[in-house]
């Protein structure tokens, strides 16, 4: 059970092997997997656009005092 191909032998990498019927009864029997899979990565997504818009504040409040500074020699 330790083999490094454990890890891809499960129905989310077969899944593009399925049929129409099984694709339904994935979605189906794994519904909670995926939502958990969904709401992490929605998460994710909402904490790098926050850390963007952070970067972006820092980058326009340092930018502000650089122009400043320099136009006030």
């Amino acid at each position: 059970m330790h083999n490094p191909y454990n890890n891809y032998v499960n129905p989310f990498f077969l899944f593009n092997l399925l049929n129409k019927e099984g694709k339904k009864f994935f979605v189906g029997y794994y519904a909670d997997d995926i939502d958990d899979i969904l709401e992490k990565s929605r998460n994710s997504i909402m904490e790098l656009k926050q850390m963007v818009a952070n970067s972006q504040e820092i980058y326009s409040t340092v930018l502000e005092e650089v122009e400043e500074l320099l136009g006030g020699k």
